[in-house]
């Protein structure tokens, strides 16, 4: 039906569309290819661009990896440029999450690419942290920066949200407490794409510069808390082998154990200094019932800070030695 529209009216359709969706349309009708393509070279060039070295990237045989990353870096550079300084950071920013999430997508669709893809991407990290013409387009003040909130491409912390996410997903799923689902051919493939992206995510935090070194640890402990209290040990396993990180279960636990301990004491200490040097507002919060919220936080919740004994012992039995699940669900 599609094919039948006249022009206008294609681009119309075509304009309500993001680039995954118009690049599977000129999948699914290849007569519409030549519309599609010139729609995507006029409205996402960009994602164009970095798509057609993705792809080149997929089909070559021999190793390209560094010709890739070294014109991936310069798409953004040759953008950047011309613009006004005071635009570098914003609009490096930008292209560099477009090319971060593109590239991501690949691994989340694609079987068996995370490895590969992952070498791209710490080699996009080498050069772009060796390159002080590149890094000052992107942070003219980098020389100054603090390792705490480090600048960089593909760092881990740039995909902790899709991280918290599959661990949503596989809480929602051992929630049900059954074998059966694992009989579902839709969670099966879930399976898979979190398995996948645990692997690439955990590749990117090779320490590739002191520079991340700190930062990096941080970001995997808090990825290690969040699977734990999810029960995700596979994606955990996967992750932390992947990562080099020695798989020590106990020593895994004390870390969500030890956090909430802190997160108490905090706030035990913060309640006691407000009594202390504003008394009276806490009487007045008292007296007007605000010192409770009817519904507390995710992080104030208990069970933020529990790891459950079948969580425990999936990770305990995943990495027992001699040991090859591969193939098992846990």
């Amino acid at each position: 039906m599609l094919t039948d529209l006249p022009a206008e009216l294609l681009y119309s359709i075509l304009d309500f569309l993001e680039f995954h969706d118009a690049v599977s349309l000129s999948f699914t009708h290849r007569s519409l290819q030549p519309a599609v393509r010139n729609f995507l070279r006029s409205n996402f060039a960009f994602h164009e661009a970095v798509y057609e070295r993705m792809l080149d990237f997929e089909r070559t045989a021999t190793d390209n990896t560094d010709s890739i990353a070294y014109d991936l870096l310069q798409l953004i550079c040759d953008i950047v440029e011309p613009m006004p300084n005071y635009e570098h950071r914003a609009i490096f920013s930008e292209k560099l999450d477009i090319l971060q999430n593109l590239v991501v997508h690949r691994v989340l669709q694609i079987p068996n690419c995370e490895d590969h893809y992952a070498r791209l991407c710490l080699r996009i990290r080498h050069i772009y942290l060796h390159a002080p013409s590149i890094r000052i387009l992107h942070d003219p003040k980098y020389r100054r920066r603090s390792t705490k909130h480090p600048l960089a491409p593909f760092l881990p912390r740039d995909y902790t949200w899709i991280w918290r996410l599959h661990c949503e997903e596989s809480r929602s799923l051992w929630g049900q407490n059954s074998v059966q689902p694992w009989y579902d051919t839709k969670l099966l493939e879930q399976r898979q794409k979190r398995l996948r992206f645990a692997r690439f995510f955990g590749l990117l935090f090779a320490i590739t510069s002191i520079y991340l070194e700190a930062h990096q640890h941080g970001t995997l402990d808090e990825c290690i808390r969040e699977a734990l209290v999810a029960g995700d040990a596979e994606s955990l396993y996967i992750l932390a082998t992947a990562a080099q990180r020695e798989v020590d279960t106990e020593e895994m636990v004390m870390m969500v154990q030890q956090a909430g301990e802190q997160l108490w004491a905090t706030l035990e200490m913060a309640a006691e200094l407000e009594e202390h040097f504003h008394p009276d507002l806490v009487a007045s919060r008292r007296q007007a019932g605000e010192g409770r919220a009817d519904v507390a936080p995710d992080w104030l919740l208990p069970t933020r800070y529990q790891v459950d004994d079948n969580t425990i012992f999936r990770l305990k039995v995943r990495n027992a030695p001699d040991m090859d699940l591969s193939t098992q669900c846990l």
